[in-house]
């Protein structure tokens, strides 16, 4: 993924900032999902979205607080939607 969003930049399909944000969005959700297979000892089905779990799994990810990271989630999830929309159209 890191070097196909690379390889697109370079070939002027994608602009630099979209790279570099959808960059930063994907290694979010690497460390996010590696978080919570840490977490939860199975792979993740989802995000937990309040209590202990939350806030552990935010302080392991670096945040300051379970709705820091929650808040981070949603403007990352945000923010590559809109790149896709701009790229590939609404979805079907």
């Amino acid at each position: 993924t890191r070097v196909a969003l690379r390889r697109l930049a370079r070939l002027g399909l994608l602009g630099a900032p979209v790279v570099e944000e959808l960059l930063e969005a994907y290694d979010f959700a690497k460390r996010l999902i590696k978080g919570l297979r840490l977490a939860q000892h199975r792979p993740p089905d989802c995000l937990p979205t309040a209590g202990l779990g939350l806030e552990r799994l935010a302080r392991e990810l670096g945040e300051p607080g379970g709705r820091a990271l929650l808040a981070r989630y949603r403007e990352t999830a945000a923010a590559v939607r809109r790149h896709y929309r701009t790229i590939f159209g609404a979805p079907c």
